[in-house]
């Protein structure tokens, strides 16, 4: 996926919705608006980092919307990464997102 497309699907999604992906989430987005076989069939994108960590991207977009880090994220930029991983298994990553909740709106 070119930069382009991800700016393009950072716009769509913020046209339509009013919220504003980070790059690598909206490239999931993308990928699964084109696998999905069947628009009765629910789409789940998990968000991988919020948006504030990309300026750049968010202004190509387009967007135009000023970014804040929510207080909860103030101190976002001294933390320490931290990397989950999973087996390649259905129900593990059903187990992981059912257990650490949704704090996404559906796109």
């Amino acid at each position: 996926m070119t930069d382009a497309q991800t700016c393009e699907t950072i716009a769509e999604v913020f046209a339509s919705t009013g919220e504003v992906l980070d790059p690598h989430t909206a490239i999931g987005v993308k990928a699964a608006r084109e696998c999905r076989r069947s628009l009765d069939t629910p789409m789940v994108v998990l968000g991988t980092a919020h948006p504030v960590k990309f300026p750049e991207a968010v202004e190509q977009a387009g967007v135009g919307k000023a970014l804040e880090l929510p207080a909860h994220l103030s101190d976002l930029f001294s933390r320490e990464e931290r990397c989950t991983v999973l087996a390649n298994d259905l129900k593990t990553v059903q187990a992981f997102v059912s257990q650490h909740g949704n704090r996404g709106k559906p796109l």
